[in-house]
């Protein structure tokens, strides 16, 4: 049976996966290096992943092994039945070594333990369903999907509705993950990178103008600099672009003054009816920076 669910994009840290569009981020916690998140769908957990550090020469066997004796020790701590089902075909993963497998107890689940084959980092996948069905359909998707963004230039970040490419070079600093805004923040040491979504736009708008609503919205952001605005549309979007220098850089004889600089766009999506705002802070390209960022942004279909 074909899987007929609208699916959605999630990309964090590096990876990135498609899911059920009615499955929405709960819990994400952890860095680069560790992170569990899970999805569910307003009645229960459906989807986890996690990744962590394991060494090379740990084979995927082995880590598969581990992953059903813990299973098997959960269950038993439950009183639960446990039946496992390995090496069952679920999905095609390319650029992973991988093993999947479904078990089922007070529910069932398939789950994915793969490791990438540039740059060895482990995933574990978990998508969860009613015991009585497994959910092949969805697991095979989100499966298929799994993308590591290692070895390429820039990186696909996604959750609620905002889908971005980061070039790989800058860290994450700071998130808020929240369906009415949805905000970034990046830093490759020169420049801090910031990506925001906000919904209900329209509500917004007809309080304020958009460089208004900007200005009330980031006064810490906006305060050091002498910014001026114009309008710029974007993919016929209503547009506007500021920018400008430090307000200290008055007061300094040339020689001395700063070569920090500060870029923002902020347009309007009218099909998604949401606004996004792009802006770089710091003495790197900034402007280049930023419409590059831009460029990569999906704001609908």
């Amino acid at each position: 049976m074909t899987d007929s669910k609208e699916y959605a994009f999630l990309g964090w840290q590096g990876f990135g996966l498609e899911h059920p569009a009615d499955w929405e981020l709960n819990r994400i916690k952890g860095s680069r290096r560790t992170t569990y998140l899970s999805l569910d769908d307003g009645t229960r957990v459906r989807l986890e992943v996690n990744w962590r550090p394991v060494q090379k020469t740990v084979s995927l066997e082995t880590l598969v092994d581990k992953q059903a004796a813990t299973l098997s020790k959960a269950a038993g701590r439950r009183r639960l039945k446990l039946k496992v089902n390995r090496k069952k075909r679920v999905g095609r993963v390319r650029a992973f070594n991988y093993e999947t497998f479904t078990w089922t107890a007070d529910v069932s689940a398939c789950e994915l333990v793969a490791r990438c084959k540039r740059c060895s980092r482990v995933i574990l996948i978990r998508v969860i369903g009613d015991k009585a069905k497994l959910p092949t359909d969805e697991a095979a998707q989100i499966f298929s999907s799994l993308a590591c963004y290692c070895e390429q230039d820039f990186e696909r970040w996604g959750a609620f509705g905002l889908d971005v490419q980061i070039p790989a070079a800058f860290e994450l600093e700071y998130s808020s993950l929240k369906a009415g805004l949805c905000e970034l923040t990046f830093s490759d040491r020169k420049t801090e990178l910031k990506i925001m979504r906000v919904s209900m736009a329209r509500m917004i708008l007809e309080d304020k103008k958009m460089v208004a609503w900007y200005e009330a919205l980031a006064p810490k952001q906006l305060r050091p600099f002498d910014v001026t605005w114009r309008e710029e549309s974007f993919r016929s979007h209503l547009g506007y672009r500021g920018g400008g220098e430090p307000r200290s850089n008055r007061k300094l004889l040339g020689f001395f003054r700063s070569a920090r600089r500060l870029c923002v766009v902020a347009f309007y999506c009218e099909p998604t009816d949401k606004i996004f705002v792009v802006s770089a802070d710091g003495t790197g390209d900034v402007e280049k920076l930023v419409d590059t960022v831009r460029e990569g942004l999906v704001c609908h279909d």
